[in-house]
């Protein structure tokens, strides 16, 4: 996928155009950085690893690659993010305080409601005892 371009200088001022005709449609890193928003040395490590189709050119450590395959490579890594909930991005930098903290909150609002509950029934079946006994009292003074 890399491939090395001996008869390219860099350093050259027509170097761009030389590259285009030798290389076809080629673009250099600074290009490819403004095309797809990464830093040129992103890009350059992109090449490196093989995501993205490049080749270096002479022999310094200058990289070429294709518009389109920047576009892909950019078209593909939204698709990842658009499709799939990405867990890791709330998991970074306080995001698992804030999600704790939420989840706190809610299980302690729902043990207030849970004791006001306990407490209605309570004084239900108190005030209940009570009006059982007076009906009682009531009936055994007749």
């Amino acid at each position: 996928m890399v491939k090395i371009l001996l008869d390219l200088d860099p350093r050259d001022p027509d170097f761009s155009s030389k590259m285009a005709e030798s290389t076809g449609k080629y673009i250099t890193l600074k290009e490819a950085a403004k095309l797809s928003g990464y830093a040129p040395d992103y890009v350059g490590q992109l090449i490196r690893k093989g995501k993205l189709p490049g080749k270096q050119v002479y022999s310094n450590v200058a990289w070429v690659t294709t518009e389109e395959a920047v576009q892909r490579y950019v078209s593909n890594e939204k698709n990842k993010k658009t499709e799939s909930f990405e867990w890791r991005s709330l998991l970074k930098e306080g995001n698992l305080s804030k999600i704790l903290n939420f989840f706190l909150y809610i299980a302690l609002g729902v043990s207030v409601l849970f004791a006001l509950f306990l407490f209605y029934v309570l004084v239900a079946n108190i005030e209940a005892n009570f009006e059982r006994r007076a009906l009682q009292n009531i009936q055994t003074s007749r």
